[in-house]
């Protein structure tokens, strides 16, 4: 079939290929597009070269064009991979158009395939168009691919053809223009000179196909005189979406998955759930500020960010303790929005009991453990107890309130209190490794309480008490996976065939001293650096460090119980849920969503898997870049959050459930919530991407007693399994050994 460009019917890009699709497509809507026509995959099944006799004047010169089936979608590009010839002339066309087809089967393509775990090509179209005399040609992106900005076009030119910039015979010119207003915001010129006119016709065009698309695009073009010719428009892949602002202005948008010690995608599921969480009001509440770009959830922090005096020094400390980056991120932020906000009165309501019950803890108060389990299990069987969604659903934001009220003194009197025992650490330099050494071996804590009877469960495995542990376990903490403050993500209670081939793949290589008995030496350890301190200081001194050790270590193992008791909730929510790319909300009011917008999302959800959302975005979608440090002497710089030297292999493990860890490695990922728990009781060090001082990973690291560093950006691309590395927990330095530095047994 031979289909004349702008002439495409009911054709879609599953038939055509993207290019051949977008071309069509966009000269069926009224931009200049050069003539010619498609070459439909059956054409190839008796290819004629006497039927382009209609289409073809024999006297031009024209482009041949791949356009394969799965190319310039949303997903991929497969930009330059497939052939495209120039100038070709009548005598050399089929020749031409033999070749480009037979591209989608080159090395090139074939390699990329397999980097992003596609099938083998199996058709493409091929595009003929009429060769333009470009008097300037280029590219342009209507998101700036290094900025991430959604408010400028990024344009490249050179003089003639644009086949010089794509294969980097020329150095193009530079252009950021303004999309409001077509302002030049740089300009860098090389070889081209575009005046303004061009520059602002550009910018009209790039935004009209922006718009129509609905999304942001890479878009060759070219200039015959004045006139403009449009030769490519595709989606752009790699660039993070920006989520519709809640409020106008410049705006700071937190990634909730950094907050989390998550870094996966989210479904529609989990965003509606996690809405309602914080919805306390009829207009939404705190909820309408978790923003959603389709794949990652970001929490507009604006408001928090430009608090002035002691409450927003509160904000950046605490920010700080999330990632070490934010109070400089802050800092910045500040520097460009001189406006100032108050704390919001509901806020301060809502705070106001909270705070008085951590002063009293703070000041000695007996503390209660069953009063607190106790009141947490009543706050659960309220859950349980529902008889309706959408009885669930009005209770949604009396999950976390209630409960934030409940435990915030109990968490916020634990991490004051490490804290305190850090400043006077620094002030009578004192050891680090102490400071840590002292939070080793505590029991309470629900998750480190998590990893022991999982050890407990591999070392039994087999065995009547290994079956009575398991089902233990299921009981317990059968709803806890990685990504579990996504409501959409399934719990290993519900694929209990999986998680029990895991815990037999875990059990062959279960050896040595068990998670517990190590747990149980660390606590001696921690006892024995207390008796040291207590030594060596004076007995002012001690009494004043031994009031904060004592808070810290009693009320620090509250640190994960609001996230197993949310958790625990969540499981009865997930009893209503059909699919995870339908909201609870949508289901309850009879909302149908149609096949291909639950299809859609669910692209959009496994595209975001791929990708590591930002810490921070601002609303014009710029990322503000702070490079992961590497030093001369081949050293990664981190956040040390646990203490402790460490040589050993690291093991690169992406997403949980990819590979198994084994004994003495170090566990390299992406984040680690209390998902990972299972894994992380058997690791020797941690290397994290996301997280700071107080998050999942490093509270559990510290009550391990095992070494790590976090902050490490892209560490799941930095490193690779078998390397050997030296990592310090105390600086967060982590260094790649000489073959010489290797210890001899591993050689």
């Amino acid at each position: 079939m031979i289909i004349p460009l702008g002439q495409h019917g009911s054709q879609t890009p599953a038939q055509l290929g993207g290019k051949a699709y977008h071309l069509s497509e966009l000269m069926r809507r009224g931009f200049k597009v050069p003539s010619g026509v498609i070459l439909a995959p059956d054409w190839f099944q008796a290819p004629d070269l006497e039927s382009l006799r209609d289409h073809i004047d024999p006297e031009k010169l024209y482009a041949v064009r791949s356009s394969a089936m799965d190319e310039d979608s949303p997903d991929y590009s497969f930009a330059g991979l497939q052939e495209t010839y120039l100038n070709v002339k009548w005598d050399q066309m089929m020749d031409k158009i033999m070749a480009c087809h037979a591209s989608q089967w080159s090395d090139r393509a074939n390699a990329y395939r397999q980097e992003y775990g596609l099938p083998p090509s199996s058709a493409m179209a091929v595009v003929i168009q009429e060769m333009v005399d470009a008097d300037y040609a280029g590219v342009l992106f209507t998101q700036h691919p290094m900025t991430n900005r959604v408010d400028v076009v990024a344009i490249d030119a050179v003089a003639g053809l644009g086949e010089a910039l794509v294969s980097g015979k020329l150095t193009p010119s530079h252009y950021v223009v303004s999309k409001e207003g077509q302002e030049v915001l740089e300009r860098q010129e090389a070889g081209a000179h575009l005046d303004q006119g061009q520059l602002e016709d550009l910018t009209q065009v790039a935004v009209a196909i922006e718009e129509g698309y609905g999304s942001a695009q890479d878009i060759e073009w070219a200039f015959v005189g004045r006139d403009l010719f449009v030769l490519q428009s595709r989606p752009i892949t790699t660039t993070t979406r920006v989520p519709d602002p809640v409020k106008p202005g410049s705006r700071l948008y937190l990634s909730f998955g950094h907050v989390q010690n998550m870094s996966r995608s989210f479904t529609p599921a989990g965003v509606d759930m996690i809405r309602g969480l914080f919805k306390t009001s009829e207009d939404g509440g705190f909820g309408k500020y978790f923003l959603f770009n389709g794949q990652h959830l970001f929490v507009d922090v604006t408001d928090l960010a430009l608090l002035s005096g002691p409450p927003g020094l509160a904000v950046k400390k605490f920010m700080g303790m999330v990632n070490k980056k934010m109070p400089m991120i802050i800092d910045d932020f500040r520097s460009k929005n001189m406006r100032r906000t108050r704390v919001p009165v509901s806020m301060l309501k809502n705070a106001l009991g909270p705070i008085g019950d951590l002063i009293k803890n703070l000041r000695g108060r007996p503390l209660d453990h069953g009063k607190v389990e106790g009141d947490i299990q009543m706050h659960i069987q309220r859950f349980k107890r529902a008889e309706s969604l959408d009885q669930l659903l009005s209770m949604r934001s009396s999950g976390l309130m209630p409960m934030f009220k409940m435990l915030l003194p109990y968490v916020g009197t634990g991490m004051i209190a490490y804290l305190r025992m850090g400043r006077l650490f620094k002030k009578w330099n004192l050891p680090m490794e102490a400071y840590h050494g002292l939070m080793k071996g505590l029991t309470g804590n629900k998750t480190t309480e998590m990893g022991l009877l999982y050890g407990d469960v591999l070392k039994h495995h087999g065995s009547p008490r290994g079956q009575e542990l398991l089902e233990a376990y299921m009981a317990t903490y059968g709803m806890r996976v990685d990504g579990e403050i996504d409501l959409g993500v399934p719990r290993p209670i519900e694929y209990q065939e999986d998680f029990l081939a895991k815990v037999a793949e875990d059990a062959q290589s279960f050896s040595g001293i068990s998670p517990r008995e190590r747990h149980l030496k660390l606590r001696q350890e921690g006892l024995a650096i207390e008796k040291d301190l207590e030594a060596s200081l004076s007995g002012r001194k001690w009494r004043k460090l031994k009031k904060w050790i004592d808070l810290a270590q009693q009320y620090m193992i509250f640190r994960e119980h609001p996230k197993y008791a949310l958790m625990t909730i969540f499981q009865v929510y997930r009893g209503h849920l059909d699919s995870p790319f339908q909201s609870l909300s949508d289901k309850n009011n009879g909302i149908v969503i149609a096949p291909e917008e639950l299809a859609e999302r669910k692209r959009l959800y496994d595209q975001g898997m791929a990708k590591t959302p930002p810490l921070v975005m601002y609303s014009n979608g710029e990322i503000p870049r702070f490079h992961q440090a590497m030093t001369a002497d081949n050293m990664i710089l981190g956040e040390g959050v646990s203490a402790g030297r460490i040589k050993g292999q690291v093991r690169v493990i992406e997403n949980l459930g990819d590979d198994q860890l084994l004994p003495g490695e170090i566990l390299v990922t992406r984040f680690t919530d209390p998902g990972w728990t299972t894994v992380m009781a058997r690791a020797s060090a941690f290397i994290i991407e996301v997280g700071g001082m107080m998050t999942h990973g490093a509270v559990v690291a510290r009550e391990f007693g095992v070494p790590a560093v976090v902050g490490v950006e892209g560490a799941v691309k930095t490193f690779t399994t078998g390397q050997w590395v030296e990592l310090n927990g105390d600086t967060g330095q982590v260094r790649f050994l000489e073959e010489s530095e290797i210890p001899d047994e591993s050689l």
